[in-house]
Order: structure tokens, then sequence, then C-alpha cells
């Protein structure tokens, strides 16, 4: 996923961009509800939120792989 669409969908949820500056930072983490809800919807584990960055740059490494073995 990448940085750019996770804070969309942050701030399409209503938080502030203070807030979503915040948790993608990892210094604050959406409340319990929030993040089963963005799970179910959005395919983001519960998990994720103890490192989001972490998440993020895994996932962008997944796709680049994915796209890497396509091309070769």
């Amino acid at each position: 996923m990448e940085y750019k669409k996770l804070k969309k969908i942050l701030l399409d949820y209503g938080y502030s961009l203070d807030t979503v500056k915040k948790i993608l930072t990892v210094k604050t983490r959406p409340s319990l509800l929030k993040a089963i809800e963005l799970e179910q919807k959005h395919s983001i584990p519960c998990t994720a939120w103890e490192n989001i960055r972490l998440f993020i740059t895994s996932k962008e490494n997944d796709t680049k792989q994915k796209s890497s073995n396509t091309t070769t």
C-alpha cells in the first residue's frame, strides 16, 4: 500500500491531517474499532498499526518484486 493512498483513506475516515501524520509516524494509532473497520474494508491488518511504516514499505517492496518478476 502506498503512503499517499493510506493517507487519503485515513483522511476520508475523518482524521485530521495532524492526526494522520502522527499515525503515519507511529506516534499514535487508530482506535480498535477503526482498525477493525480498516481491516475489513481496506485489508490493513490490525497488527499493521504496531508499525505502519514497516507495513507500508513491505507492501511496496512486495509490489515492486511482483512487477519485476513478471517482466523477466
